[in-house]
């Protein structure tokens, strides 16, 4: 199988970084507070102008994309899966809100011992990506982009965050940890 995985929630557990970090942030320089706890967005979250977010994500995504860590059993998933023949495509927003976070990516992976048979950054539209690369199933935490994958007949494990819209579809599986990924996996294969 072709097996994307995308980074953010998925891999690293940045999403809680990013969530705490913004709340922190509203808190001391905005004050809107939070709009819409079922939102990814930081800006719909909290109601930000464009401004606001810009900010936002210049002052802390090098941090959080450098210290943010692995999800518990996401290495060792990973390292099966490729053992096993699965083809591992990294589909990443990662390179669109700061160029910082590819080369901290990059240095991460080398130090982490992760590999990914192909990486494509900066990737706004996941499902030409996914379409591009043959995919077969897709482990996703964003919501809006595992209902699109899957109306368009791509599986997906969807690593449903904390209070993260659920996603109802045939093609969809909720996931909640790497062992989760695994059992999975290794249902579908059969």
């Amino acid at each position: 199988m072709v097996i994307a995985i995308d980074l953010d929630g998925c891999v690293y557990d940045t999403e809680e970084y990013y969530r705490t970090y913004a709340h922190f942030w509203d808190l001391a320089v905005v004050g809107n507070g939070l709009q819409k706890s079922d939102e990814m967005h930081m800006d719909k979250r909290f109601g930000w102008d464009k401004e606001t977010i810009n900010n936002f994500y210049a002052k802390f995504t090098a941090e959080i994309v450098e210290n943010a860590p692995l999800k518990v059993g996401a290495k060792h998933v990973l390292d099966q899966l490729k053992q096993r023949g699965h083809k591992l495509v990294c589909v990443t927003l990662r390179g669109y809100y700061q160029d910082c976070e590819i080369p901290i990516t990059e240095k991460r992976f080398k130090a982490e011992g992760i590999s990914f048979d192909k990486i494509v950054y900066n990737q706004t539209n996941k499902l030409q990506a996914c379409l591009d690369e043959n995919v077969d199933l897709i482990v996703d935490d964003n919501p809006k982009n595992v209902e699109m994958l899957a109306k368009n007949n791509i599986k997906c494990l969807h690593f449903r965050g904390i209070g993260m819209k659920n996603v109802e579809h045939e093609n969809v599986i909720e996931v909640q940890n790497w062992a989760d990924v695994l059992e999975k996996i290794n249902k579908l294969e059969k």
